[in-house]
C-alpha cells in the first residue's frame, strides 16, 4: 500500500517511517500483553485486540480513497498535494506524466536501444 500512497520522491522516507512505527507498535502490544492479560483475563485482552482490528477495519473501508487506475500524482493531489508534493524532501522529478508517456511513446519501435 506503501507504493500506492507516496509519490516516488517520498517513498523511502515514508516506507522508513511506517516500518517504524509499526515494530513501536509491536513494542508496546509485547510490552502491555501481560498486563492486560491480568486486567481482563485472557478473553478480555483478545477481545481487546479484536476489537482494535475491526476499528481499523472500518477506517480502512470508510476513510481511504481507491487509487486502482490513478497515478501517484492524482493520488497525492486528492490528498492535498501536487507536483513533487505529497511531504517527501527535495522535488525529485517535477515533470508531469503526460510529459513522461508522450517521452515512451516517441520510442521507435525498431531501435536497438531502450529509452530506459
Amino acid at each position: 500500500m506503501n507504493a500506492e500512497i507516496f509519490l516516488p520522491e517520498a517513498r523511502a522516507l515514508a516506507g522508513s517511517a511506517s516500518a517504524a512505527f509499526a515494530w513501536t507498535v509491536s513494542l508496546v502490544v509485547t510490552k502491555l500483553h501481560v498486563n492486560l492479560e491480568s486486567a481482563l483475563g485472557a478473553h478480555g485482552a483478545y477481545f481487546a485486540y479484536g476489537s482494535v482490528c475491526v476499528a481499523g477495519a472500518a477506517v480502512f473501508v470508510l476513510l481511504l480513497p481507491e487509487t486502482r487506475g490513478k497515478d501517484p500524482w492524482e493520488i497525492a493531489k486528492g490528498w492535498g498535494g501536487g507536483h513533487g508534493g505529497g511531504g517527501g524532501g527535495g522535488g525529485g522529478d517535477k515533470r508531469s506524466p503526460r510529459r513522461k508517456r508522450s517521452r515512451r511513446r516517441s520510442w521507435k519501435r525498431g531501435s536497438a536501444v531502450a529509452p530506459y
